[in-house]
């Protein structure tokens, strides 16, 4: 066994010291064993990992994904403020290169949801987004 190894070791018998005396039984047995392979897989057998929880896309992501779906140039979209009017619209503000290369300014996208995807129902330069946020409450009365 090696230096390394040794050290290796003994820092997992001092982490595992402070944990509950099965996982230090659980330990003491797999350091018994000679074998290097199965006593590393006894030791990975005693760690347990809590599952990972998938976390859902807020509604901004979804949205500005959508939003991306309809640019020129995706990749040159900058994002502002987003604002959920309704569980059915949003306003995302948006700048974004053109067909000739240029900015094109804030824009407001106006957004609907739909079997729990947001789409892009419009996106305009005229109007700010406080005017985009009063465009959409309206659509849903």
């Amino acid at each position: 066994m090696t230096h390394r190894t040794r050290i290796v070791l003994a820092s997992i018998f001092m982490i595992v010291s402070t944990s509950q005396s099965v996982a230090t039984d659980n330990l003491q047995r797999c350091s018994s064993i000679q074998d290097t392979k199965k006593r590393l897989e006894c030791f990975d057998s005693g760690i347990k990992t809590p599952p990972e929880k998938k976390q859902r896309p807020s509604n901004e992501a979804l949205a500005r994904k959508a939003t991306l779906n309809s640019l020129k140039d995706p990749d040159s979209a900058k994002f502002g403020k987003f604002t959920q009017v309704t569980q059915t619209t949003a306003c995302l503000t948006v700048n974004a290169r053109n067909a000739f290369g240029g900015y094109t300014g804030d824009q407001q996208a106006f957004l609907l949801k739909a079997e729990n995807e947001w789409h892009v129902v419009a996106i305009e330069k005229d109007l700010g987004h406080s005017q985009c946020i009063e465009v959409m409450s309206k659509q849903s009365e």
